[in-house]
């Protein structure tokens, strides 16, 4: 959260709606401007609609506030602009100190400029040096932070499970993760670290799978219904081909 910016958007001379949005970015951004929020947290902050978050981020793009790269699959990358293009000079304001008109006929001064980048040139963004956190968006307190609304499976925790439990397929993976997803958005408590948590998620969903293995005669209707659901899911592989689970 960059103070100095929030206190620049609330100064802004554009409308209340525009506005709004314009402090929650600067609620998310560094002191060098920089920032990342997804449009959902947005409409969580500002208590807009997604068309309303949309409109206003196009209206500030467009206004030069701020500047906006796509990433894909990923939340847009977000650069604000430096508060003193924000505002006009008011009238009455002092003129700015300018050099003298140089006498007819004197020699035109040197131009010390940069050459211009060709037409095509990647564009130079500086990026964070870290990763947003699988918690983006999660109440953050001394416990940790709870899970994110908008989390989603990270690569390398399906990578992970389908190598600990080869038995699991792509979609067993898919599945367990949305119960994951559920249960601790539902729950709301927070964690320091919830890689280690999916795993031993995971463990425990292993167990649960595991644990009717029993012998038919003991096995009342519903525990041989439960085994057949087991055996349909542990007898799935990773794929005919090998692929690799791609969340």
């Amino acid at each position: 959260m960059s103070i100095l910016l929030m206190t620049a958007a609330f100064r802004s001379p554009i409308q209340t709606t525009h506005k709004f949005v314009l402090v929650a970015l600067c609620d998310n951004a560094n002191d060098q401007g920089e920032c990342y929020p997804s449009v959902s947290m947005l409409c969580e902050k500002t208590s807009l609609s997604d068309r309303a978050v949309q409109k206003s981020l196009a209206y500030l793009e467009e206004k030069q506030f701020i500047q906006r790269q796509e990433r894909y699959g990923r939340s847009n990358y977000y650069f604000i602009a430096d508060p003193r293009t924000w505002f006009t000079p008011e009238r009455g304001s002092p003129p700015n100190d300018v050099h003298p008109t140089p006498e007819r006929g004197s020699p035109p001064p040197p131009n010390d400029v940069h050459p211009t980048p060709e037409r095509g040139s990647p564009r130079t963004i500086k990026e964070p040096s870290f990763e947003p956190s699988v918690n983006h968006g999660g109440q953050t307190s001394k416990r940790g932070a709870a899970l994110a609304k908008d989390w989603v499976l990270p690569r390398s925790y399906g990578i992970w499970a389908l190598e600990q439990f080869p038995h699991w397929s792509e979609d067993d993976v898919r599945r367990v993760a949305e119960k994951f997803h559920d249960h601790w958005l539902a729950n709301g408590k927070p964690m320091k670290d919830w890689e280690a948590t999916w795993r031993n998620w995971c463990r425990n969903e292993q167990r649960m799978w595991t644990g009717y293995k029993k012998t038919p005669a003991a096995m009342s209707a519903k525990d041989q219904a439960r085994q057949k659901v087991s055996a349909a899911l542990t007898g799935n592989r990773r794929g005919q081909n090998g692929t690799i689970i791609d969340i």
